[in-house]
C-alpha cells in the first residue's frame, strides 16, 4: 500500500487529541462501572454494624497521553505507564498485532509494537492514524504472558516478534481508528428464540419500575397492570429455558412467576405489606439469575450464558 503524503498534524496536536480521547474513555469507564460511587461515611461515624470497613481499592493509574514520536525518542520514560498513544499504523502484522510509527513517509526500525487484548473486530488500516490505550512495557514474551486479564496473546510467530525484544510494546485494551474501538468485545448474533427472550426481558425493566411506583402509592390499578406484564415475561422466560433444557434458570423463572402471582393476590387484597415483601423477593430472584446467566458486552448489550459455553 503506498504511503500517504499529505500533511500530518504536529506532535502537539496529537497530544491534545490523545488527551481528549483519554478523557472520553475515562468518562465511559465510569459509566460502565455504574456511575457515581457510593457516598463515603461521615467523619467519625462507624460503619453499619460496627464492622471494619473494607479498604478501598487502589485508584486506577492515570492515563498518560503520548505520541509515537515521544515514545520512540524516550521509551524508558513511559515504561509501566498506562498510555494513550497516538500515531500512524506502520504495518498490520495480524488481526491482533501491528506497529505504530510517527511518520507515514518513512518506515522506522524503531516503530512501536502493539498487541491487542483480543482479536480485533476488523484489521487496522496501514498509514492511518490510530489511538491505542494500554500498558507500555519493553517487549519480553515472559512479561507479556503475565498479563492474564486480559490475556495478550499475539498470533504472530514468536520468531518474528523476537526482533522486538527490548523495544516498547503497548498491551492495548482499546484500539481507536476513526471513531470506533476495534478492540470492543461485541456480542454474537441472537437466535430467534433468544430474540424473543430478549424482548420479554426488556419489558421487565419498565414494568417493574411502574409496578413499584404503584406499590409506593398504593395504586391498585397501576400495580396490578404491571404485575400482569411481569408475570407474562416470566412465563415466556420459563418456556424458553425449558425448551433449552437449562434447568436451573428454568426453576428461577418458575420462582419469579410464582412470586409475581403472590404479588397479584396481595395487590387485589390491598395487602401492601405483603406486596413489598414479595417485591424484595422478586428482585433477589432476578439478580440471582442475571449474575449466573447474563453476560454484558462492551457495547452495553447482554447475551445469555449457556452451560459449557454452548
Amino acid at each position: 500500500m503506498p504511503r500517504l503524503t499529505q500533511a500530518r498534524p504536529t506532535a502537539s496536536t496529537l497530544v491534545v487529541a490523545a488527551a481528549a480521547t483519554a478523557f472520553i474513555c475515562s468518562i465511559a469507564a465510569l459509566a460502565a462501572q455504574g456511575g457515581q460511587a457510593a457516598p463515603a461515611a461521615r467523619a467519625g461515624q462507624p460503619p453499619a454494624g460496627n464492622q471494619t470497613a473494607p479498604a478501598p481499592p487502589p485508584p486506577p493509574k492515570p492515563l498518560v497521553p503520548v505520541t509515537a514520536s515521544s515514545v520512540i525518542a524516550a521509551p524508558d520514560r513511559y515504561l509501566g505507564e498506562t498510555v494513550t498513544l497516538t500515531g500512524i499504523v506502520d504495518k498490520a502484522m495480524s488481526i491482533t498485532t501491528f506497529t505504530v510509527d510517527h511518520d507515514a513517509k518513512t518506515s522506522s526500525d524503531k516503530s512501536i509494537l502493539v498487541i491487542a487484548r483480543r482479536t480485533l473486530n476488523e484489521p487496522v488500516v496501514a498509514d492511518e492514524y490510530v489511538t491505542v490505550i494500554g500498558e507500555l512495557i519493553k517487549y519480553d514474551p515472559a512479561e507479556v504472558a503475565k498479563r492474564k486479564d486480559p490475556a495478550f496473546v499475539s498470533d504472530v510467530p514468536a520468531e518474528t516478534l523476537a526482533a522486538f525484544a527490548g523495544r516498547p510494546v503497548v498491551l492495548a485494551t482499546t484500539v481507536f481508528q476513526g471513531s470506533r474501538d476495534l478492540a470492543m468485545r461485541l456480542p454474537p448474533p441472537m437466535t430467534p428464540a433468544e430474540e424473543a427472550l430478549d424482548k420479554a426481558m426488556k419489558a421487565v425493566g419498565p414494568a417493574n419500575g411502574a409496578f413499584r411506583k404503584g406499590m409506593a402509592g398504593s395504586n391498585v390499578e397501576l400495580a396490578a397492570k404491571n404485575a400482569a406484564i411481569l408475570r407474562e415475561a416470566f412465563v415466556e422466560s420459563e418456556q424458553f429455558f425449558k425448551a433449552q433444557r437449562m434447568r436451573e434458570p428454568e426453576r428461577w423463572a418458575v420462582d419469579a412467576r410464582r412470586i409475581v402471582e403472590s404479588i397479584q393476590k396481595a395487590v387485589a387484597a390491598n395487602n401492601w405489606t405483603a406486596v413489598k415483601a414479595e417485591a424484595d423477593n422478586l428482585g433477589k430472584a432476578c439478580q440471582t439469575c442475571h449474575a449466573a446467566y447474563r453476560d454484558r458486552y462492551d457495547d452495553g448489550s447482554f447475551r445469555l450464558i449457556r452451560p459449557g459455553g454452548q
